[in-house]
């Protein structure tokens, strides 16, 4: 039967209060909307597991998978189908853990964190910290907004970077002294880098951070255990300017060279007479 846009299945039992105690199957069709969970009756357990495929306990071969799909909005349109006109807009799939969609006083102020797993007997591959909002890919407890212990790969990044949104503008002076504070060195990364950054014992190659601070602060920056981390790309102004200086003392050079060889010339010339 059905009851408010519920399809029940004959093994379930109604309960006062709007409880639904499932001994069977759940369809949902079109009606009001309907929350399904259990009595907070055990709140160190899982209070809702919703499983996508066979069973793991079964013998012979392994039970064909399942997918669990959430969706929002016209991704269910498939096919030949179309939309004629304005469709539906603010489409959303939203996932909360902890008290973060609470407005009230909860006995437990850390929010729940959101964890991602991928394959089979793999370890959480993503997490997103409740407490912070921080995103950690290969680690558990992100120190930066995002941090990423492996290899990104991307075509393209971009920073602001609008003359129209800056003041206070004026150049990088003592370019090429400031340069030769800096050394490029070839290192390996220690153990304690390769547990907290997923770092290999591999050979890298790249500069000190401590050596950078000195040169253009602003490039380095403190994550809240006290180390010091590198944006790379706020040295190359510095790179670039040094450049232009060496560039000038070249052409400074070629001139003074070109003045030499014509006062060469007319010494020879004068030799002559």
């Amino acid at each position: 039967g059905t009851d408010g846009g519920l399809a029940v299945d004959p093994r379930l039992t109604w309960e006062d209060a709007g409880v639904v105690r499932v001994t069977g199957d759940i369809l949902f069709s079109t009606g009001a909307p309907r929350t399904i969970g259990i009595p907070p009756v055990d709140f160190g357990g899982t209070n809702l597991t919703i499983r996508a495929g066979g069973q793991v306990n079964s013998i012979g071969p392994a039970a064909q998978g399942g997918v669990l799909e959430l969706r929002a909005g016209n991704a269910n349109v498939s096919g030949g189908f179309g939309c004629i006109g304005a469709g539906p807009r603010d489409n959303s799939v939203k996932v909360f853990a902890g008290d973060n969609v609470f407005t009230g006083t909860c006995g437990n102020a850390n929010n729940g964190d959101i964890e991602f797993y991928a394959g089979d007997n793999q370890p959480e591959v993503m997490r997103i910290v409740g407490d912070t909002g921080r995103v950690g890919i290969g680690t558990s407890t992100p120190l930066q907004k995002l941090q990423v212990n492996g290899n990104v790969l991307a075509n393209n990044v971009m920073v602001p970077s609008d003359a129209r949104l800056k003041e206070n503008i004026h150049g990088i002076e003592r370019s090429r002294e400031l340069l030769r504070l800096l050394h490029g060195v070839h290192y390996t990364w220690n153990k304690e880098a390769q547990a907290k950054f997923g770092t290999t014992g591999a050979g890298d190659v790249g500069l000190l951070a401590q050596d950078v601070q000195k040169v253009v602060p602003e490039a380095v920056v403190t994550l809240p255990d006290g180390t010091l981390t590198v944006n790379y790309d706020k040295v190359v102004p510095l790179l670039v300017e040094a450049l232009k200086a060496q560039d000038e003392k070249l052409r400074d050079l070629e001139q003074t060279n070109a003045r030499l060889k014509a006062l060469e010339r007319r010494l020879e010339q004068l030799e002559r007479h």
